[in-house]
């Protein structure tokens, strides 16, 4: 009895102490694991959201254009490149180009040279591409599918956004993503390299699961209880990402085996030690206060196993509330960590189903694409992180604020659609951008444009609000930049008008379809003393009061200035040739053609 005592008891202290360790290293397991899974998910709601931007920005810059051929049929080539010109623009090698197909042949195309040669497919004949086209003719939904081998030549992601003209099909407008390019903006490239990873979307054609790009091989397969899966809304469609690391998430770790060693160690000395307790003194000489002491060093170790423990705990809470953090950058921007578009759209469609009122101000800072090209787009994105932070600092808290892609910015006032409160909102946004412009110590000149739109009365969705506010800021930059503008419903026919006195300027200049006058200036005899040339336009529907201000703004005054001072150097040159008497001739000088900095040349080569 005694013998199997001495052996007993030593080993149910080295069960129990070993029991705690192994507990501890099981809490550790698990910490180490989760922190594995969250960072991963992380990453997945990064490329989600990279993705998101990506794509879904340019799905809702093309309501501008669905608008304008709703109101204009016929519209032209170049119509159809100035709209892509601004799409296309902000974008980089991601989009590969626009193309509009009229029921189901190509009729426009941008870029225009890379492109051309496809003017005039019938898709619907095209392999590749003709079901899908059909498909989106029959069903009137915007649908997403790629690879796809395109006409003009290389491989794309194509997304097909439908056009109706009084609620019948007209045709539709594809947007061209560059294949390689668009995943490696969003990250999935890189991800890749230390990850299963496999990018779908559903097939409403064929009712079945589409790979768009995966590195998963033939035979490999995701395991359904380890898999990741991230969502990417895009209008109506949607594409799913699925990722697990290589090899699976893992919670071993050096502490993990740590704790697993101490304790076997800690175990045994324990054991060990109860062993030598009992061999010593004999189970019939071990007197009462002998064992309470031993005991007691035995229970004083297990609280302190026990305290190890709840710290153990603590840190596994710790993780548990991290997970929050994931929903935060499924909202966020990754660059200034504002909210994103896609939380811009679910707060207006909460506020409109609420039947609630409010303002939207959209603005861009005025010649952005320069302080990208003169200061590098590092710079250029602390002026965009900069921007945020005093729009934090500055509005009121309760207004919401949010990027919405490149260098547009979003501010929402709830409740708020009286004039006279907004224009206290557009005096202090105004006053936070001019009085904060120095940045990396380099002092910058930065204005804004701004377009304003109300809910609900400018419109009932997320999506044609900020359409309208865009259109608005568009006006706002035509009318000089750093400024604001309401949208009201004239603006769409301002808007044509503007287009087609820019599109007359730009062929007018190309034919040199324009008139220089000369008006005599009379000196206090009556005589003549000078003449001043003025320019008219061989189309005679525009006066100088309409041309002129569109030439400043779209920067054509530089090339037509060049052409008036030749022009008249030509004609002074004529008259000498006459034998006649040649008066000082006057001639306006645009800003613009200052500012470009080589006027003294152009004088110089004109004469």
């Amino acid at each position: 009895m005694e013998q199997k005592k001495r052996i007993g008891i030593p080993l149910m202290v080295f069960t129990l102490v070993m029991t705690i360790f192994l507990f501890t290293a099981y809490i550790e397991f698990q910490r180490t694991y989760e922190g594995h899974v969250k960072e991963t998910e992380e990453k997945v709601a990064t490329i989600t959201a990279n993705l998101e931007g990506l794509i879904a920005s340019r799905m809702i810059a093309v309501s501008g254009l669905k608008a304008h051929i709703e109101i204009n049929e016929n519209f032209t080539q170049e119509d159809y490149a100035y709209f892509a010109e601004g799409i296309y623009g902000t974008q980089g090698n991601v989009i590969q180009g626009f193309t509009f197909i009229t029921d189901t042949t190509i009729s426009h195309v941008y870029p225009y040279e890379v492109s051309k040669s496809a003017i005039g497919v019938d898709l619907a004949t095209e392999e590749s591409q003709g079901k899908w086209v059909q498909y989106v003719k029959e069903n009137l939904v915007p649908v997403i599918n790629a690879p796809v081998n395109l006409v003009q030549g290389g491989v794309g992601i194509v997304v097909r956004q439908p056009i109706l003209i009084r609620g019948d099909y007209y045709g539709q407008v594809s947007i061209v993503f560059n294949y390689e390019e668009t995943l490696g903006a969003s990250g999935l490239l890189d991800f890749s390299e230390n990850h299963q990873v496999t990018l779908k979307h559903f097939d409403p054609l064929h009712q079945r699961n589409e790979i768009i790009w995966s590195n998963v091989h033939a035979g490999e397969h995701f395991s359904p209880e380890g898999t990741l899966e991230g969502r990417v809304d895009l209008l109506g469609t949607s594409l799913s990402l699925l990722a697990i690391p290589q090899g699976g998430f893992r919670g071993d770790s050096i502490l993990f085996y740590l704790v697993l060693s101490i304790g076997f160690l800690v175990s045994s000395m324990a054991s060990f030690a109860s062993y030598n307790i009992l061999k010593t003194t004999g189970a019939l000489k071990v007197s009462e206060k002998e064992l309470l002491e031993n005991n007691t060093e035995l229970e004083a170790l297990i609280q302190q196993l026990r305290a190890n423990e709840e710290e153990l705990f603590s840190q596994y809470e710790e993780i548990t509330e991290q997970r929050n953090h994931i929903r935060f950058l499924a909202d966020s921007d990754y660059l200034t960590n504002l909210y994103n578009r896609r939380r811009f759209a679910d707060d207006m469609a909460k506020r409109i189903r609420d039947r609630k009122e409010g303002t939207v101000l959209l603005f861009d800072i005025d010649n952005f694409k320069n302080i990208n090209d003169s200061q590098g787009h590092s710079y250029g994105d602390q002026v965009l992180i900069h921007i945020s932070q005093v729009l934090l600092q500055r509005m009121a808290k309760h207004v919401g604020v949010y990027r919405s892609g490149g260098d547009e910015f979003v501010l929402h006032l709830p409740d708020i659609v009286k004039e006279e409160e907004i224009q206290v909102y557009v005096e202090e946004l105004f006053a936070a951008i001019k009085e904060n412009n120095k940045i990396d110590q380099i002092q910058n000149l930065i204005t804004i444009s701004v377009g304003i739109a109300k809910y609900p009365e400018d419109s009932l969705s997320a999506e044609d609000l900020l359409m309208k506010a865009d259109i608005a800021m568009y006006q706002a930059k035509k009318d000089g930049k750093n400024r604001y503008c309401y949208f009201t419903k004239d603006l769409n026919s301002n808007f044509d008008q503007y287009v087609r006195i820019e599109r007359a300027l730009q062929k007018a200049l190309e034919e040199e379809d324009f008139q220089v006058v000369y008006q005599p200036l009379m000196d206090a005899s009556g005589e003549i003393a000078s003449f001043e040339a003025l320019l008219r336009m061989g189309d005679r529907s525009l006066s100088p009061l309409e041309f002129i201000p569109v030439a400043e703004n779209s920067g054509l005054m530089v090339p037509i200035g060049r052409y008036v001072l030749h022009e008249v150097a030509r004609q002074l040159s004529v008259w000498k040739g006459q034998n006649l008497e040649v008066k000082p001739v006057a001639v306006n000088i645009s800003a613009r053609q200052v500012y470009e900095g080589n006027l003294l040349e152009t004088v110089v080569e004109a004469l």
